[in-house]
């Protein structure tokens, strides 16, 4: 570990980052375990249906239900980490994002955010789908003005077959560069980690950090090899897209 070199994380106050989405398998998950490794000092949260953040970081990790109601309480703990100084993560469930919205919207988390001096981000992952693209407009409507999202474009669903991303041509629409005018929407891309490699990650069941130094349980050297490489330069990219899109 201590021969690689990233981008972590050097916001000097307290952040609370939800990771959100319309769709199921959109790569969310994939999203909060980095945030949950980007950021250094933090404390985690899975609300998702699948615990995928909670399997990984296990005694570092908070299994809570997702919101159902207006209740302030549900984020309670969360919230208490920042503003006892310590950022957190929360890895929201699939398809009820707009639930979500309401619950930020109605419990005015951007206000609070702005009157404590600490920041709040939904990291809004995406597959490219006119599902999502709509959700997302949705959320925006609703609680645009309490939290800033930042699109996460997943270039696993990128056109390949054609070399374009046609998929988010909806990011050059009004009223996308209206909201990045604004100030309440961010984009930035989340690199390619092939099947193949992050197969290899997930039978290690290690985060993606700790799979650098894992040894290959089947001993083949020169597999490994290229597989620390390729997740080396995954995180690397990621780490710098998720700084450059944090501030």
């Amino acid at each position: 570990m201590e021969a690689f070199n990233f981008n972590f994380c050097k916001s000097v106050v307290p952040e609370l980052h939800f990771t959100g989405g319309e769709s199921n398998g959109s790569g969310k998950s994939l999203a909060a375990k980095l945030l949950a490794q980007w950021i250094r000092d933090r404390t985690l949260f899975d609300a998702g249906k699948d615990g995928n953040l909670l399997k990984i970081f296990q005694s570092e990790c908070e299994a809570i239900e997702p919101p159902s109601s207006d209740d302030l309480d549900w984020a309670f703990a969360a919230l208490e980490s920042v503003r006892l100084g310590r950022s957190a993560v929360v890895d929201l469930p699939g398809g009820r994002s707009k639930e979500f919205a309401r619950w930020a919207a109605s419990n005015c988390i951007g206000s609070a955010a702005a009157e404590s001096e600490w920041g709040v981000f939904l990291w809004w992952v995406c597959d490219g789908t006119v599902e999502s693209k709509s959700a997302l407009q949705q959320s925006l409507e609703l609680a645009g003005g309490e939290l800033v999202h930042i699109l996460v474009r997943n270039l696993h669903f990128k056109n390949y077959w054609s070399g374009s991303n046609s998929k988010w041509e909806w990011c050059g629409e009004d009223w996308f560069l209206e909201r990045v005018e604004a100030g309440n929407l961010k984009s930035i891309d989340l690199p390619k980690l092939t099947a193949g490699h992050m197969n290899w990650v997930s039978r290690s069941g290690v985060s993606f950090l700790d799979a650098l130094s894992v040894k290959d349980a089947v001993g083949n050297f020169e597999f490994y090899a290229k597989t620390r490489s390729a997740v080396y330069r995954f995180v690397r990219d990621s780490f710098d897209r998720l700084s450059s899109c944090s501030a």
